[in-house]
């Protein structure tokens, strides 16, 4: 089967009533268009996914549902090229409906100012917030202290949410206090050392956390969901903010702890190319990102503090 044909079926598999009926008109008249690119096929089921999690009906769409929609996007794991396919296919899905009298409203000119309007750069969580996060992991429950193993992790070794769900037992050294990761963007592997938290909180997940919930289905995946099944990446962060209380006026992903690492060790002096070397890029101009950041963050400090920065 085809990898189009495989991701329609997938897609349709999900729809009921009007909303897959609608959609297989609109999948009928784009298929000629995408020449059999899956990824713009998974767009629709990324944005059906974002309305069904906020326990909206599908044809519920407005300015701020779109800004949150693209916001997670731009969050997540997915070059500015990628964004840019996954922005044209919804257009053309709002295009259709709003064609067929399904909305009242053109809502594609809301995804362009919306989506030209946000910075490239995310905000990095202060050191407090990180810490307000990790703290807020619900310790009395397995899913919790997976929840924060999970955080510690991603914050304390900046992996790709990619890098996190394809890590397996073995991957972890606790002697010699290092994590391997193998499957990272590019296939490109490192050896990364392991912060005491993070260490510790691998080993007593190992020990304590992990064995309790494993199952016939786990294999050697590092870390797996209360059913012990190796977790979803499609909806990762949402899971994990089901293992934590009291962090709700957070606004964070697992890619942003990420960029948070990496932003934190930058403040710290860590030169540029020693944390290209860690997060895993193969190219400096992927890190020169957090460099920019920094300079705006300055110009800012200067602006509003400064005597002579009016």
């Amino acid at each position: 089967m085809g990898l189009r044909k495989f991701a329609l079926l997938r897609m349709e598999e999900r729809l009921e009533g009007e909303q897959r009926r609608w959609y297989l008109r609109f999948a009928a008249k784009e298929r000629a268009r995408l020449q059999g690119d899956s990824e713009d096929w998974r767009c629709l089921l990324r944005f059906f996914d974002f309305q069904r999690r906020l326990g909206l009906d599908w044809l519920t769409i407005d300015g701020n549902i779109l800004a949150d929609f693209l916001a997670e996007l731009g969050e997540g794991p997915l070059s500015g090229a990628s964004r840019q396919r996954l922005r044209s296919y919804l257009r053309r899905w709002l295009g259709f409906l709003w064609r067929s009298g399904l909305v009242i409203w053109d809502w594609r000119s809301e995804v362009e100012r919306v989506a030209g309007g946000r910075s490239r750069t995310r905000r990095a969580l202060e050191l407090r917030e990180v810490r307000q996060l990790l703290a807020g992991a619900d310790l009395s429950s397995l899913w919790g202290q997976t929840t924060r193993t999970i955080l510690e992790t991603a914050y304390g070794c900046g992996l790709r949410p990619g890098e996190l769900l394809l890590l397996e037992v073995a991957d972890v050294d606790l002697v010699g206090s290092s994590l391997t990761v193998r499957t990272g963007k590019g296939q490109r592997g490192r050896t990364l050392p392991l912060p005491g938290p993070t260490c510790w909180w691998l080993a007593h997940y190992l020990e304590k956390v992990r064995p309790a919930v494993v199952g016939a289905r786990s294999g050697q995946v590092l870390f797996l969901d209360a059913g012990g099944h190796p977790l979803d990446g499609n909806d990762l962060t949402t899971s994990l903010r089901r293992g934590l209380v009291g962090c709700e006026s957070l606004r964070w992903s697992v890619y942003r702890l990420r960029h948070s690492c990496a932003t934190h060790l930058l403040r710290s002096g860590v030169a540029v190319d020693v944390i290209a070397e860690f997060l895993g890029h193969r190219c400096l101009q992927s890190t020169q990102v957090y460099t920019q950041m920094q300079q705006r963050e300055l110009t800012e400090v200067v602006r509003r503090f400064h005597p002579r920065g009016v």
